[in-house]
């Protein structure tokens, strides 16, 4: 019964294109019809992929995951290598600070997606 919406809304784009037409001058006429379809084709697409949608987003949802999972990775490299460089004294303790800081917002906005 979900799909029912989608059709009803292509009627309504199609019955809306019509009445725009009529009330348009001929050279706009082409204008309705291209921005129509693409409107529809938006529709067409949304029913095409919603049969397999389920499985999609359960994929969609793991490869989220894994993305974070390598993003918190990567932040917590980066991290080591500051605190590295600021105990040899390549990077100031501010500039440390100010990264480390940096890197933990970062950590915590990825944290609160998964």
């Amino acid at each position: 019964m979900r799909w029912g919406w989608w059709y009803l809304a292509i009627a309504a784009i199609e019955k809306s294109q019509r009445q725009l037409m009529e009330k348009s001058v001929a050279a706009d006429a082409e204008m309705y019809s291209h921005a129509a379809a693409r409107v529809i084709a938006l529709y067409q697409h949304r029913l095409d992929r919603d049969a397999s949608s389920e499985t999609e987003a359960k994929q969609l949802r793991k490869a989220d995951e894994i993305e974070i999972a390598l993003r918190l990775a990567a932040l917590q490299a980066e991290r080591n290598e500051i605190f590295n460089l600021a105990r040899h004294a390549l990077i100031s303790d501010e500039t440390s600070r100010r990264l480390v800081r940096e890197i933990d917002l970062a950590e915590a906005r990825h944290r609160v997606e998964s």
